[in-house]
């Protein structure tokens, strides 16, 4: 696979994740009514499970089994220090309302 060819790939399924991130926040908080960190926290989970299948299936498909272990180890690592930050992005503007006086339904 050419570099552009994985580019590609990897965009797709960075495309893919991102829908699925954006529409699973959508149910969670307005049609189930959870808490906007809460589900934010959920849909970014089902996203970067679907990143991980992405990349790991289709972007780099011809490196299967010749992946090293460390590779999965910083994947676990470090992933979830982007759920915190993506959690605390979407709290900010509730914890900006509570502050400035504004009230949320």
């Amino acid at each position: 696979m050419s570099i552009v060819q994985r580019l590609d790939s990897f965009t797709i399924v960075g495309l893919v994740a991102f829908v699925v991130d954006f529409c699973l926040f959508n149910v969670f908080s307005s049609w189930l009514g959870a808490d906007p960190v809460v589900a934010k926290v959920l849909s970014v989970a089902a996203a970067t499970a679907v990143s991980w299948a992405g990349s790991r299936y289709v972007t780099f498909r011809e490196l299967l089994g010749n992946v090293p272990r460390y590779f999965s180890y910083r994947y676990v690592v470090f992933r979830p220090s982007t759920v915190l930050l993506s959690a605390a992005t979407s709290a900010t503007p509730y914890a900006t309302g509570d502050i400035m006086g504004r009230v949320h339904a």
